[in-house]
């Protein structure tokens, strides 16, 4: 009788390992969906506020244009494309690295390399990359690169 209790008690204690087991498996998984979906939405926060210094500010746009097209720029000009587009650049490389650390998804990944791409094919955005891409990381950078060349 003593043996069978103890096997009992054994058993429900196995089980209730197994259960814990599998209820703190549900919850990483939770946790992980919850952090993707918590810096998505961060990203995405900072991408609207970004872009949005250039929709509300006709005067930075046109100086934008014109860097990006090579245009002639005025030291203070070369100077605001010069924040602007190490400002974007950051963005892309904290966006390249969740990416390659698996916390987006190829298929929202994709669409902002071709962000990447249409910008590739400015003589200003070039130029820029040429003269700032040692500051960036070397996966990030061999990636632009990568675009750029192609």
């Amino acid at each position: 009788m003593n043996i069978d209790k103890r096997f009992l008690i054994e058993t429900i204690g196995l089980i209730a390992v197994v259960l814990s087991l599998i209820f703190i498996a549900i919850e990483v998984q939770q946790n992980s969906l919850l952090m993707r979906s918590q810096i998505r939405d961060s990203v995405t926060d900072k991408q609207i506020a970004f872009y949005s210094i250039l929709g509300a500010n006709p005067e930075t746009s046109e100086i934008m244009i014109k860097a990006l097209t090579g245009g002639e720029l005025s030291p203070a000009e070369s100077s605001q494309f010069l924040h602007w587009s190490s400002a974007s650049l950051r963005m892309w490389e904290n966006e390249w690295f969740q990416y390659q650390n698996g916390l987006f998804d190829e298929d929202e990944f994709a669409p902002r390399m071709e962000v990447w791409k249409g910008l590739s094919v400015f003589p200003g955005f070039r130029d820029m990359w040429n003269s700032q891409s040692n500051s960036y990381s070397p996966s990030f950078r061999a990636q632009l690169n990568a675009i750029l060349n192609d």
